[in-house]
Protein backbone atom coordinates (compact mmCIF):
# COMPACT_ATOMS: atom_id res chain seq x y z
CA UNK A 1 0.00 0.00 0.00
CA UNK A 2 1.42 3.50 -1.02
CA UNK A 3 -0.95 5.93 0.96
CA UNK A 4 -2.01 4.63 4.21
CA UNK A 5 -4.03 7.62 5.33
CA UNK A 6 -7.48 6.37 3.89
CA UNK A 7 -7.02 3.13 6.06
CA UNK A 8 -5.58 5.47 9.03
CA UNK A 9 -8.48 7.57 9.40
CA UNK A 10 -10.90 4.82 8.42
CA UNK A 11 -9.34 3.10 12.04
CA UNK A 12 -9.87 6.28 13.66
CA UNK A 13 -13.16 7.36 13.49
CA UNK A 14 -13.97 3.50 14.94
CA UNK A 15 -11.71 4.02 17.58
CA UNK A 16 -13.22 7.25 18.48
CA UNK A 17 -16.10 5.81 20.23
CA UNK A 18 -14.28 3.85 22.68
CA UNK A 19 -11.79 6.76 23.58
CA UNK A 20 -13.05 9.23 26.32
CA UNK A 21 -13.55 12.52 25.03
CA UNK A 22 -11.26 14.84 25.11
CA UNK A 23 -12.72 18.47 25.64
CA UNK A 24 -15.39 17.43 28.10
CA UNK A 25 -14.80 17.48 31.69
CA UNK A 26 -16.78 15.65 34.33
CA UNK A 27 -19.55 17.92 36.07
CA UNK A 28 -19.56 15.45 39.26
CA UNK A 29 -15.76 16.04 39.99
CA UNK A 30 -16.78 19.56 41.19
CA UNK A 31 -19.84 18.67 42.98
CA UNK A 32 -18.29 15.92 44.61
CA UNK A 33 -15.42 18.10 46.12
CA UNK A 34 -17.97 20.70 47.30
CA UNK A 35 -19.75 18.14 48.96
CA UNK A 36 -16.84 16.53 50.93
CA UNK A 37 -15.88 20.74 51.74
CA UNK A 38 -18.94 20.78 53.77
CA UNK A 39 -19.26 17.55 55.07
CA UNK A 40 -15.80 18.53 56.59
CA UNK A 41 -17.24 21.72 57.85
CA UNK A 42 -20.36 20.05 59.30
CA UNK A 43 -18.39 17.59 61.14
CA UNK A 44 -16.16 20.35 62.92
CA UNK A 45 -19.06 22.29 63.48
CA UNK A 46 -20.89 19.01 65.04
CA UNK A 47 -17.43 18.19 67.01
CA UNK A 48 -16.71 21.67 68.38
CA UNK A 49 -20.33 21.35 69.76
CA UNK A 50 -20.24 18.29 71.49
CA UNK A 51 -17.03 19.16 72.98
CA UNK A 52 -18.51 22.63 74.29
CA UNK A 53 -22.16 20.52 75.73
CA UNK A 54 -19.32 18.09 77.27
CA UNK A 55 -17.45 20.82 78.77
CA UNK A 56 -20.85 22.83 80.09
CA UNK A 57 -21.76 19.73 81.51
CA UNK A 58 -18.93 18.99 83.80
CA UNK A 59 -19.09 22.60 85.26
CA UNK A 60 -22.80 21.86 85.89
CA UNK A 61 -22.03 18.65 87.51
CA UNK A 62 -18.84 20.61 89.38
CA UNK A 63 -21.55 23.30 90.92
CA UNK A 64 -24.00 20.73 92.07
CA UNK A 65 -21.27 18.64 94.03
CA UNK A 66 -20.15 21.79 95.95
CA UNK A 67 -23.31 22.23 97.89
CA UNK A 68 -23.09 19.64 100.71
CA UNK A 69 -26.46 20.25 102.74
CA UNK A 70 -28.02 22.58 100.67
CA UNK A 71 -27.21 25.45 103.01
CA UNK A 72 -26.62 26.74 106.41
CA UNK A 73 -28.84 25.50 109.19
CA UNK A 74 -31.27 27.62 111.18
CA UNK A 75 -30.00 29.18 114.67
CA UNK A 76 -32.31 27.94 117.55
CA UNK A 77 -32.24 31.52 119.05
CA UNK A 78 -34.01 33.10 115.55
CA UNK A 79 -36.66 30.34 115.57
CA UNK A 80 -37.63 31.11 119.25
CA UNK A 81 -37.57 35.21 118.50
CA UNK A 82 -40.71 34.32 115.85
CA UNK A 83 -43.02 32.12 117.97
CA UNK A 84 -43.41 34.70 120.63
CA UNK A 85 -44.03 37.52 117.78
CA UNK A 86 -46.49 34.89 115.58
CA UNK A 87 -48.33 34.33 119.13
CA UNK A 88 -49.06 37.81 119.42
CA UNK A 89 -50.40 38.62 116.16
CA UNK A 90 -52.57 35.67 116.27
CA UNK A 91 -54.13 37.32 119.41
CA UNK A 92 -55.07 40.40 118.06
Amino acid sequence: MDNATPLAERLFEISKFYLPPENKSNPWKPAAVIFLLVALVAGALAFNYWNEVNRLREKLMRKKQRRPGGGLPKKEEETEEITPKLEEIKKL
